[in-house]
Order: C-alpha cells, then structure tokens, then sequence
C-alpha cells in the first residue's frame, strides 16, 4: 500500500514547480490590485510586481541558469558526492560476522584516523601549509576547501575497505564508487532546478517580504529552506535506491 503511494505521488520538483505558477499567478493579480506592503522600521512602501509582466519574462529568461547554480552548489554537492559514494559503494556488502571485513573495517578506520591526524596538523601546526602567511587557518575557499577534504577523507576510508576486503580488486570499481550516487545528483539537481526558480521568484516578486510582514516581527530563516531540497532528494533517492551496488 505504502509503495503504491509513492508511485502515485506526486515528485518534489514538481510541487516547486506548481508553487512557483501560484507565486507567479499572485504576483499578477497582486500587482493588478496594487497590493503593496509597508516597512514598519522605514516607512518605505514596497509594491509586488508581477511575473507575469514584460519585465517579468525577460528577468526570468535572463536568470533562469544562474538562478539554480547559485542556489543548487552543484559543484560542492558533486564533490561530497563523489567521497560519500565511494564510502557507500564499499561498506555496502559489510558483514559483522566475517573476520576478514572485520579486519578490513579495523584498517579502513585505521586509516581514517592517520588522515584526520594530519590534515589537523597540517592546519593548527605552526608550519601547516593550510595556514596563511599570518598564521591563521586559511583554505582557498574556505568551506570549498574543507569539504574537499572532509570527502576525501571519506573516500579514502570507503577505498581502504574495499581493497582490504577484495572488494576492491578491479579498476571499475572505483569508477563504480565515484558514481554510486549519480543517480542521487540527478534527483538533487531537478529539485534544486524548481525549488532555485520559487524562491528567486518569491524575491523578484517582493513576495518575500510581504509573508516577512504576515509573519511576524521575527525574520522568516529562509537559509533553512535552502536546505530543503537536499532532505527531499535524499527522502526521494533512499525509496528508489538500488538494493544492493553492483561489484
């Protein structure tokens, strides 16, 4: 009955994708009306402008890709995905009753460990070469750069174990690894895609301001939002993932 649900349902890309046409329809009666809203702290009025209008089109025409890519971080999320598949990929046939994972499980985390050691001293030693020239922990990219070696370190975790297991005794599984959660990218990047264009859309419209009003005095966390199509695309891939990756 459950299973039966899901395929009924509707995909999360498309519920973006019917609010985004709602915030537009409103944006259109309310800029038809003159729906505005006013600062309390300013005084400044703020009018809605429609969607739907000439100038409307043409910025969502104009926005549309930059839009996602600023919203969606395609690049961090491609690259925790690489690590955290490798990891899942490997660890996925694990049986606590065999020796041999077992000891494989004890090296992976073996070298877990001996790589955390030194990418913490490598950045809070004096001579670490993630410090700046005066001295303070530095990454180009700051959370680029801390990412790139947090996945790392667990993909290298996830290819310990699986060479130490025979897991991993072709060059394809690998390859394998590093793709595991390819489908999960394509799942995150359809949600990201609508959810990216509802609340730009939210913002060109002005509408954001006027729930910010409804709401209340308290700022409205859209940075919470943000995160909401990553939990949906990791809801939607766990009901669709493989039962078991292909070695």
């Amino acid at each position: 009955m459950m299973s039966r649900c899901r395929r009924c349902g509707f995909h999360p890309a498309a519920w973006f994708f019917l609010a985004t046409w709602l915030v537009a329809l409103v944006s259109w009666i309310s800029d038809i009306y003159g729906v505005y809203v006013m600062q309390p702290d300013t005084g400044e009025t703020v009018r809605i402008q429609s969607l739907l209008s000439a100038e409307g089109v043409r910025w969502w025409l104009r926005s549309m890709v930059q839009n996602f890519t600023r919203f969606a971080c395609p690049g961090q999320v491609t690259v925790a995905a690489f690590g955290v598949g490798l990891a899942w990929h490997a660890f996925a046939g694990y049986r606590p009753h065999s020796h041999k994972m077992r000891r494989a499980m004890m090296t992976a985390l073996f070298m877990a460990g001996i790589y955390a050691a030194l990418a913490l001293f490598l950045a809070f030693s004096s001579g670490g070469i993630l410090r700046g020239i005066n001295g303070e922990i530095t990454l180009s990219g700051a959370a680029d750069g801390v990412l790139f070696l947090l996945s790392s370190g667990v993909g290298l975790t996830g290819i310990t174990y699986g060479v130490a297991s025979d897991c991993y005794r072709k060059g394809h599984n690998l390859l394998q690894g590093l793709t595991f959660l390819t489908p999960f990218l394509g799942i995150y990047f359809v949600i990201s895609f609508f959810s990216s264009q509802l609340f730009a859309c939210l913002e060109f419209a002005r509408l954001d301001q006027f729930v910010a009003m409804w709401w209340g005095p308290t700022d409205i966390p859209w940075h919470l939002l943000y995160g909401l199509p990553l939990l949906l695309a990791c809801v939607q891939y766990w009901h669709q993932r493989p039962s078991r990756p292909a070695k």
